[in-house]
């Protein structure tokens, strides 16, 4: 999976007006800043030094071809001993990939990315994960059940949507429900299924460890529909066959009919 990282770090100029001290090659200025006043900017916690470790204050948020996973860290004071300083990291995938099961409760708890940031956080600036920490950030995370559950709903609902900002806010444990921010595309359409119904495109809210259960009984039974579909699809054919093989008989048949009465009379 490709992720792409960046950290917005509000007591760290990197000199041109710029508080992005790092990011990712691919990750363009403008679309840096344009995240950042349009949806993080507008859910920075009130305050930051109160954050834990284990809090989760940020969210999912869906602009052009990308979803951005962000997440604030209490980053204490500045270089100046000024209280409240945050640390802000983003990642960046791909809308195709923003519907793999569980990829967004991932990075927000497990990414060693997120890890690395949330411990180094109070640092001046953040320095960058290595390579081999950045790597490794292609992992399945087990997170609150309230966290996994609404990171999956925004899996179902992403190509639903044109633009969509989901704000998160899971503090001493406590997860706030808040509502879903955008706007719908048009143009969406469900997927259609055989006999033009459509398969609703939710997950069941079950703990990770037995999703994979689910999952494979899902597909035994998808092979089993499509074993049905098969066979009746040999039946079709075999009766096709059958009714071009007796149709001539049959004219035949009634050829030699008339022929016979009209002898007769």
């Amino acid at each position: 999976m490709k992720i792409g990282y960046a950290l917005f770090d509000q007591a760290f100029d990197t000199g041109d007006g710029n508080y992005w001290t790092w990011a990712d090659t691919g990750l363009q200025p403008e679309a840096l800043r344009h995240f950042y006043t349009e949806y993080a900017s507008k859910h920075r916690p009130p305050k930051p030094n109160g954050l834990t470790q284990d809090d989760i204050w940020g969210g999912i948020v869906r602009a052009e071809n990308n979803v951005v996973v962000y997440r604030y860290f209490n980053g204490d004071k500045d270089d100046i001993g000024r209280p409240q300083r945050f640390v802000l990291l983003t990642a960046w995938i791909p809308v195709s990939q923003g519907k793999t099961l569980n990829v967004f409760s991932a990075i927000l708890t497990s990414s060693p990315v997120f890890q690395h940031v949330n411990e180094n956080a109070k640092q001046i600036p953040v320095p960058k994960p290595s390579e081999s920490n950045r790597a490794a950030a292609n992992v399945v995370g087990i997170a609150s059940k309230e966290l996994v559950s609404l990171c999956n709903q925004v899996s179902n609902e992403l190509p639903s949507y044109k633009t969509l900002h989901v704000k998160i806010e899971y503090v001493q444990g406590q997860f706030k429900t808040l509502p879903f921010e955008g706007e719908k595309n048009p143009a969406y359409r469900p997927p259609a299924t055989i006999g033009g119904s459509h398969r609703k495109q939710t997950r069941p809210n079950l703990p990770p460890e037995k999703m994979a259960n689910h999952i494979k009984a899902e597909y035994e039974k998808l092979l089993e529909e499509n074993k049905q579909l098969k066979q009746d699809n040999v039946t079709l054919r075999r009766t096709r066959a059958w009714v071009i093989l007796l149709l001539p008989i049959l004219f035949l048949l009634g050829m030699i009919a008339s022929l016979f009465l009209a002898a007769i009379l």
